[in-house]
């Protein structure tokens, strides 16, 4: 909390991480893998999406897909936007409602790797990040409302990555390279205009 206290949540054990926070501030998204359960390489085996009710203190499946990770949530709070890593394919886009009214869909695929980041409050827009085996990651603008295709947040080429809106949505926080090596930058959520370095001395995961 604002304080500083710090209170484990009552979950069973096993491998989590990249958790997100419902804008209600009532349930959590969350990667879990089984701490038993290891690839070839000794590293946890990638898991499913899992929903946490802090209220009921309940844990419930969300994803059943092969391999699934990096959840968001949806401005309105009623989905969960993540990456997919299916067979034959590499990480794609999908969304799924987590009430289990529907099943998953499709919100982006292409031979490559796409990594959702940030949902804009409005909802009119994901932000992803794609990563290449050749050269630094780029942000991507996907629109959500009214069609039209994806196209570079900014033309920097700066190894941007792990962005994050503002509450108003004007604003986005990410990762730079700019500098040789990871700084926390500010830029307008059109990718246009100034560049405000706010870390100094590095930074990761902005929120």
């Amino acid at each position: 909390n604002r304080e500083g206290s710090v209170n484990p949540l009552p979950l069973p054990p096993a491998v989590y991480d990249h958790p997100r926070l419902s804008a209600d501030g009532r349930k959590i998204v969350i990667h879990r893998a089984d701490a038993k359960a290891v690839d070839g390489a000794g590293a946890p085996a990638s898991g499913g999406l899992w929903l946490y009710d802090i209220t009921r203190e309940t844990l419930s499946k969300l994803t059943y897909d092969a391999a699934t990770d990096w959840p968001i949530w949806s401005a309105d709070g009623t989905k969960i936007i993540y990456g997919s890593n299916r067979p034959r394919t590499l990480w794609d886009i999908r969304v799924t409602p987590i009430d289990g009214s529907a099943q998953a869909g499709d919100l982006l695929t292409l031979p490559l790797i796409q990594i959702p980041r940030a949902a804009s409050p409005r909802g009119d827009v994901l932000i992803y990040q794609e990563q290449y085996a050749d050269r630094e990651s780029t942000l991507w603008r996907l629109p959500l409302r009214g069609g039209g295709e994806s196209r570079p947040l900014f033309a920097t080429g700066a190894g941007e990555m792990m962005p994050t809106f503002s509450p108003d949505g004007r604003w986005v926080a990410y990762v730079s390279r700019q500098s040789g090596h990871n700084e926390i930058d500010v830029r307008a959520s059109s990718g246009d205009g100034s560049i405000w370095q706010i870390s100094n001395g590095a930074g990761v995961e902005p929120v």
